[in-house]
């Protein structure tokens, strides 16, 4: 680069790139000292390329080294895999060829024995889901005291839970949507010879014959007998006396489903 300087600017024509220049009068030294300066920054750049070239490939030949040893690994990973498989294969044919047709043949008997008792359990949920919809939506009708008179004087037995609106118990076992004589009175629809009914005693005091206790109360009332009043409080025994007092329903009351009570 120095030498094509000077040859330019010794030259009678001027650079394309450059105003005229006059040349120094050590030109020539000048020259020969940037060619010796070029030289061996240049022996510099390539030693330093060199080594850096080497140093690469001994990393390269490490990192060769490291992968051939994964390779080696997997390799033998995979040999382990596989002879395990072959072993599994071979003990299931064994297995298979030792079974009896005769206990193959109950192993797919109990499969399908399970799957039709599956589909009758399936069957059944939802025969037990539809009756229980049917019987949410039976409401216990309140009454009043004229329908009250009329209902002792009938042929039908009667079930009635005399209640106030503002008893807490009475909102507990009666007036709830899922209280327990609600649950009970739902069912109980199914029987035809029993009226199942609610009095408010907000109406005004209980008409005789009828009479209850305590609130809330139960009564059962069967033609031809005096109206009989559950003093219990067991609700689970309620079913009992209900059937106990029922006479014109004798022999209707179907079994009492767990759930409801």
């Amino acid at each position: 680069a120095w030498v094509a300087a000077v040859a330019a600017l010794d030259s009678s024509e001027d650079p394309p790139w450059a105003e005229p220049l006059t040349p120094p009068a050590n030109a020539a030294e000048i020259a020969k000292q940037a060619d010796t300066m070029d030289h061996t920054q240049a022996l510099a750049h390539y030693r330093h390329a060199l080594e850096e070239a080497q140093q690469g490939m001994r990393d390269a030949a490490a990192w060769a080294r490291d992968a051939q040893q994964h390779i080696g690994s997997a390799s033998a990973d995979l040999g382990v895999a596989l002879k395990r498989l072959r072993a599994v294969k071979k003990a299931h044919a064994k297995a298979t060829m030792a079974a009896s047709p005769d206990a193959v043949q109950e192993v797919e008997t109990a499969k399908e024995e399970a799957e039709d008792a599956k589909t009758v359990a399936k069957v059944e949920a939802e025969e037990v889901q539809q009756a229980k919809e049917e019987l949410d939506k039976y409401p216990v009708p309140d009454i009043n005291a004229q329908q009250l008179e009329e209902l002792h004087s009938g042929n039908k037995d009667v079930l009635i839970a005399f209640y106030a609106p503002w008893c807490r118990h009475c909102q507990q076992f009666v007036l709830k949507p899922d209280a327990s004589f609600n649950r009970i009175a739902r069912f109980l629809k199914q029987v035809d010879t029993l009226e199942v009914v609610r009095f408010s005693v907000a109406q005004g005091k209980i008409p005789e014959p009828w009479h209850a206790t305590f609130l809330p109360g139960i009564v059962v009332y069967s033609p031809g007998y005096e109206p009989q009043e559950y003093r219990g409080r067991d609700w689970t025994n309620l079913l009992k006396f209900i059937v106990d007092n029922s006479r014109k329903s004798a022999g209707k009351f179907p079994a009492m489903p767990t759930m409801l009570m």
